[in-house]
């Protein structure tokens, strides 16, 4: 615990041993009380009448907790085994999939499954890492026999490495980007493909501070489009930055964008509001307690192990699982014991 913040709360910068304290008689460690950023003298941080260590959301529904500062909340991190003290796990790609734990984070994707949708195809060279419909690739090329198809491309030759239309582009690269291997201007905005930073969208041709957000969405969202410095600034204050908004699609000036009650940076689907409200602050979605029976105005409903499988209420939803099916992969391993819990069964948790 640094000195200014024991000094700031009344501690002993002195001893090692007030780190092991709960001053405020919460349950947590003043230790821990700084970890998750909150107050050591009072129990009840965010005023919800719920002290912190029983507190699902302690600094309140609208603040993502994020010690390390590396883009992924705690809850997140913490239920994968990640840690929240460690920026440097958000780099790391644990599967080899070519995904970093933060892409993962940011795309709902498993960091410890390499194909996501179990359609052959690693999540980082897969266009759609969760929708298993590219599926076959005869010639084993990264290129799904269908799309090979749908451009006229020869399914059972190696074709991958090839730029037909001498766009910068490689098959594989149109592939994944959504663009036309035929066409090097795909979205016809006057910008070969190989140097548009959005190839399939015309609105967005160029990028003159080369921050990695196109002018015109700067422009259109009151950033500036020639100080690549503001690529990290987060105006909205809602835990993602103005990179971020951008390769997610959120607006970088609200805090909710699909106002559904969730900040972005908190939200695992920032433009769903189907995922809206948690009336009884149990941090679980109503939409999807409804779809399992769990009831919106039982408070207890995320700490509760319905099937008895070793995980919470809470951790199911994160995890994707089903919280009334103690196996939901099917694959005769409990879900707390699974390496990937959900199976293919974890696309019924959009199943509204």
């Amino acid at each position: 615990m640094p000195d200014y913040w024991e000094s700031y709360y009344g501690l002993n910068i002195n001893s090692a041993e007030d780190a092991l304290f709960s001053l405020d008689g919460d349950g947590l460690s003043n230790l821990l009380e700084f970890q998750l950023k909150t107050n050591p003298i009072r129990e009840d941080t965010d005023f919800d009448g719920v002290n912190d260590d029983l507190d699902l959301w302690p600094l309140g529904w609208s603040k993502s907790i994020n010690s390390d500062q590396n883009g992924i909340p705690a809850p997140w991190e913490l239920n994968r085994g990640l840690s929240d003290n460690d920026a440097h796990d958000a780099t790391r790609d644990d599967d080899n999939d070519g995904l970093t734990n933060l892409q993962e984070y940011q795309a709902g994707t498993c960091i410890d499954l390499a194909d996501n949708d179990f359609d052959g195809v690693s999540d980082g060279e897969d266009v759609a890492p969760l929708n298993g419909a590219y599926r076959f690739d005869i010639d084993e090329d990264g290129l799904p026999q269908a799309w090979e198809e749908q451009y006229q491309l020869n399914i059972g030759y190696d074709d991958a490495g090839d730029d037909l239309d001498n766009d910068g582009l490689t098959n594989l690269q149109e592939y994944q980007a959504g663009t036309d291997p035929h066409n090097p201007d795909s979205d016809g905005d006057g910008v070969f493909v190989g140097e548009d930073t959005h190839p399939a969208d015309a609105r967005y041709s160029r990028d003159e501070d080369g921050d990695g957000m196109a002018d015109e969405w700067e422009q259109e969202h009151g950033l500036y489009s020639t100080d690549p410095l503001d690529a990290i600034f987060d105006f909205d204050a809602d835990g993602l930055s103005n990179l971020q908004e951008y390769q997610l699609g959120t607006d970088p000036q609200v805090a909710d964008s699909d106002r559904d009650g969730i900040n972005d940076g908190e939200d695992r689907h920032p433009l769903d509001a189907r995922y809206r409200l948690d009336q009884d602050g149990d941090g679980l979605p109503e939409m999807w307690e409804m779809q399992y029976g769990l009831s919106d105005s039982n408070t207890e409903d995320g700490l509760s192990d319905w099937d008895n499988d070793g995980l919470t209420s809470v951790l199911e939803f994160e995890l994707g699982t089903n919280p009334i099916n103690p196996d939901t992969g099917g694959d005769d391993i409990p879900d707390a014991e699974d390496p990937s819990p959900a199976g293919e069964a974890g696309s019924e948790e959009l199943a509204f």
